[in-house]
């Protein structure tokens, strides 16, 4: 038969010459106790204890009665072994012992109880906590662990400011980065390793890990993703204690394979821009897009014509320095970006009257139309003619000089080519393009 015993959880108080003692709680197990007390601003005393069926209580004074509540449920005997410490708010922070023998670690935050465990010990004897807070108000353990050995524990938190960036939609796996992000510094100056995680669930359970990380960048090659599959990532960061993970998940396609290689481009300065060139030794793209920007790049020309090998950037500034990449599009509607070309610097340009080839073309309900003017050319114009000379749309532009362009509604015109004419006072140019449905 169990053998059951009276328990008073007792206060013992101090108060002159004698002992002024209150009974806080009344238990019936012989295992509870482990009493751990410390004092409030108020001077007002909070306990924490075992109580009945091994749960971890604790016991607040409030100036007229004691606010009692249970922290954890536990079911081993040999659980308790309470520390009990108070944070710069006054919320109470806890050591114990948990059930598999495990040292745990409870702090309230104003509205409830967050647990964790510090270490599995796996012994029956382990436990004895000691707590202390530092000024930073992180926690800091003593404790017997296995094999009867002193254990200290102490929190330091890995850097938490992550910022991750995501490669360019569609972008071949081995020609940007995967992961990229930035870090706060451990404020405790400590070791910080990091792994990046990835997955094939957008809700991301991490099952899969690439180590080595050595910087803030991480690149796949071809043979550790698999073709057609989007995949999800995180970053992790670690001291050896404790860990955090970054808040943003990426995903990014892996696309099949893209037959299109062996493309190599190049961009030299020319009397009103830029030109771009390049060749292709393998499969020919079903079409190009040319792109600028050393980071990030964003396209500049429209969807290209797969025998286009060339193209004009005149949207560049005088002065300026430029760096281009071609994304090229297979027959299975794959893309991959190839690149970058070296710097280019454009020196100071004559600006002349000029306008680009309309696109797309064939094009149905909108065609766009770039064109530039020079210094003092007045009065500008653009008149759209079908090719028996009747003019089917007539308007003014703006007269400053550079760069513009203009978005043409074509939703009304009917299939068949069109001419464009851009006309100053001095001089015109004329583009055509095709309208089909």
């Amino acid at each position: 038969m169990k053998r059951f015993v009276l328990v008073l959880l007792t206060l013992a108080v101090a108060v002159g010459a004698s002992w002024q003692l209150e009974t806080v709680e009344d238990l019936s197990q012989e295992y509870s106790g482990y009493c751990s007390l410390v004092l409030d601003s108020s001077g007002y005393p909070r306990i924490a204890y075992k109580g009945n069926s091994h749960d971890i209580r604790y016991a607040a004074w409030d100036g007229a009665a004691w606010q009692i509540e249970t922290i954890e449920d536990l079911s081993s005997e040999y659980s308790g072994y309470c520390s009990l410490a108070l944070d710069s708010s006054g919320y109470p922070r806890l050591a114990y012992k948990g059930d598999v023998y495990d040292i745990r670690y409870a702090a309230w935050d104003g509205a409830t109880w967050q647990l964790e465990t510090v270490e599995e010990t796996n012994d029956p004897f382990s436990g004895h906590c000691s707590l202390a807070l530092d000024a930073s108000g992180y926690p800091h353990l003593a404790y017997q662990g296995n094999g009867y050995d002193i254990r200290y524990g102490w929190w330091n938190d890995p850097p938490a400011a992550f910022s991750l960036l995501s490669p360019a939609d569609g972008a071949a796996v081995d020609d940007y980065p995967l992961c990229d992000w930035e870090d706060s510094p451990d404020p405790e100056g400590g070791d910080v390793s990091y792994d990046l995680w990835y997955s094939t669930e957008d809700d991301f359970d991490p099952r899969e890990e690439l180590t080595g990380l050595t910087d803030s960048e991480y690149q796949f090659s071809d043979a550790e993703l698999d073709r057609d599959t989007t995949y999800f990532w995180k970053v992790r960061a670690t001291d050896g204690y404790d860990e955090t993970w970054s808040t943003e998940t990426w995903s990014f396609y892996v696309p099949d394979d893209v037959t299109v290689d062996g493309l190599e481009l190049s961009a030299s300065p020319v009397g009103d821009g830029v030109l771009v060139c390049w060749t292709c030794s393998g499969e020919t793209p079903a079409a190009v897009r040319v792109l600028r920007g050393e980071e990030n790049p964003v396209a500049v020309s429209g969807s290209l014509p797969a025998t286009t090998v060339r193209w004009l950037d005149r949207g560049v500034e005088p002065g300026g320095s430029y760096v281009y990449w071609l994304e090229a599009t297979d027959s299975t509607g794959h893309t991959k970006v190839f690149g970058p070309t070296e710097s280019v610097v454009v020196s100071e340009l004559e600006r002349v009257l000029t306008l680009d080839a309309p696109w797309p073309s064939p094009a149905t309900d909108a065609v766009m139309l770039a064109c530039e003017l020079p210094s003092g050319a007045g009065d500008a114009r653009i008149t759209i003619y079908d090719l028996s000379g009747r003019v089917v749309e007539s308007f003014g532009i703006a007269p400053e000089a550079g760069r513009q362009t203009i978005s043409l509604d074509t939703a009304t015109y009917q299939p068949g080519v069109y001419l464009a004419c851009l006309a100053t006072d001095a001089a015109s140019e004329t583009r055509r393009f095709v309208i089909g449905r």
